[in-house]
């Protein structure tokens, strides 16, 4: 079964410390509005934690 879209970002942010919505969109194969979609709703359930500001922001694993 493959991987959903979220499990995918959170492997690349185990190996890699974290992601930008650049990395996102080459990551998933989708369009920007799709990758936003993806990482608010990651961000809302606490999955994820944002850093840095507009186009320096850089997605971690929440603690």
């Amino acid at each position: 079964m493959p991987l959903s879209d979220e499990e995918r970002i959170i492997a690349y942010v185990k190996e890699h410390g974290s992601i930008n919505n650049a990395e996102c969109r080459d990551l998933l194969r989708v369009d920007a509005r799709r990758v936003n979609y993806v990482l608010q709703k990651m961000l809302a359930e606490g999955v994820l934690q944002r850093q840095g500001e507009r186009r320096w922001v850089r997605y971690t694993l929440t603690s």
